[in-house]
């Protein structure tokens, strides 16, 4: 998602490329070869995607990946390595799981991600947990990774319950999701808690109310406006939301969503 923009996120230009997508029994095969420019302000660069994907038991599959950037000048390179697996059981039952690593010069140790996901979903019920932990040094160039150094913490639970008979109400929906992050240390950066109901009409609507909780530790001033910055410290703060739409698949549909509560220190 990075190839061809500069970092911040100017247009640079691309020499060419090719790409070859396709399948062979049961492996899925996707390469790609960009050559970017030089340019004054940035040097050439070359980026090669590489993924492999294997389909496994009845709908499950394993992979790896590899992606590149081989810069203009020596010593000038990002590489990233990747395996994962998404396995199925009994079209229920989902466990997701991956392992990638960075090797940047200049960034040694601490340059690994991990995640693993599980999945109960049902006619009536779910369950999802999540755990990933992303080391400080993990530092995928042609990528994105949104923060570092962390540990993520995720639980999910719901209910659907379908209606019998009513002829305005297809299924109710209580719900809620507990999400948090942690420093190495195992200390909390992030936590956040989101409880709802919701009601699915027959027509396509559905109306939702919702109570979140927040907390977040900021390490470092935080701005959010020219004139706004929020000092380092530990702040909670909470809102609500009300809301309601119509079937989104007619000519005319619309929505309303009004919500209330507090934002850091205001």
């Amino acid at each position: 998602r990075r190839i061809g923009l500069s970092s911040n996120g100017q247009v640079l230009p691309l020499l060419g490329g090719a790409r070859l997508s396709g399948q062979m029994d049961n492996f899925s095969i996707g390469l790609l070869n960009i050559h970017q420019e030089e340019t004054v302000e940035s040097s050439s660069n070359n980026f090669t995607v590489a993924r492999l994907r294997r389909n496994i038991l009845a709908r499950s599959q394993i992979g790896a990946i590899f992606i590149s950037r081989e810069g203009g000048n020596p010593g000038d390179y990002n590489r990233t390595y990747g395996l994962d697996a998404n396995l199925l059981f009994q079209q229920k039952f989902t466990i997701n799981t991956f392992i990638a690593a960075t090797q940047t010069p200049g960034l040694e140790g601490e340059n690994v991600q991990t995640k693993i996901s599980g999945k109960w979903d049902d006619d009536y019920w779910y369950t999802q947990g999540l755990f990933a932990d992303i080391g400080t040094n993990f530092n995928p160039e042609v990528g994105f990774v949104p923060r570092r150094g962390i540990r993520n913490y995720q639980y999910n639970l719901g209910l659907k319950p379908r209606t019998e008979g009513d002829q305005y109400i297809r299924e109710f929906h209580p719900n809620f999701n507990i999400k948090y992050f942690t420093d190495r240390q195992n200390r909390t950066l992030t936590k956040s808690g989101h409880y709802a109901f919701e009601v699915f009409f027959r027509d396509g609507g559905k109306f939702g109310l919702s109570y979140n909780t927040n907390f977040e530790r900021l390490l470092l001033p935080f701005r959010i406006h020219p004139n706004v910055t929020i000092p380092p410290g530990d702040f909670f703060f909470n809102d609500w939301r009300l809301a309601y739409a119509s079937d989104g698949s007619k000519l005319f549909y619309g929505s309303l969503q009004l919500f209330g509560g507090g934002f850091y220190d205001g």
